[in-house]
């Protein structure tokens, strides 16, 4: 799975034809994965830059202490998530942006439940652009653009 994302993951969402993850959001990853493997779920905001055709992800928040975690949910209620966000934007790079939001699965191939695809579309509304949306499973990910 990690050397698959370290590629690029391709997509067919116009005008966007991949998305790229850095080598730091990976690692980042995979500890989080490895670290809760048949615990409750992790997830926070995917933050990057939106090239001429691709997604370039290049940090990731993870979960903080006042986010809800469960076997089978994720709820990011921490404004660590937001505050990290608007400070990257004021104090390092006003052009990183919002690309979307990650979280985990304890299962080896994750799929998208009806509240993934609730929250998403509640989470789409907001926006003008495509977002991106990822689910880590323990062997494999689900990625989609809305």
């Amino acid at each position: 799975m990690w050397e698959r994302l370290s590629k690029g993951v391709v997509i067919r969402k116009r005008p966007y034809s991949c998305i790229i993850f850095s080598s730091k959001v990976i690692k980042k990853m995979q500890v989080i994965v490895e670290k809760n493997i048949d615990s409750c779920e992790s997830g926070g905001l995917l933050l990057g830059y939106v090239r001429e055709n691709h997604f370039d992800i290049r940090m990731i928040t993870v979960p903080y202490k006042k986010d809800f975690t469960s076997c089978y949910s994720f709820i990011r209620k921490d404004k660590r998530h937001l505050n990290i966000f608007q400070a990257l934007r004021s104090k390092i790079d006003k052009n990183i942006t919002y690309i979307g939001e990650w979280h985990t699965h304890p299962e080896d191939n994750p799929k998208p439940s009806s509240i993934d695809l609730n929250e998403w579309n509640l989470i789409k509304v907001k926006r003008s652009y495509p977002l991106v949306f990822m689910i880590l499973g323990r062997k494999n990910f689900y990625i989609t653009v809305k």
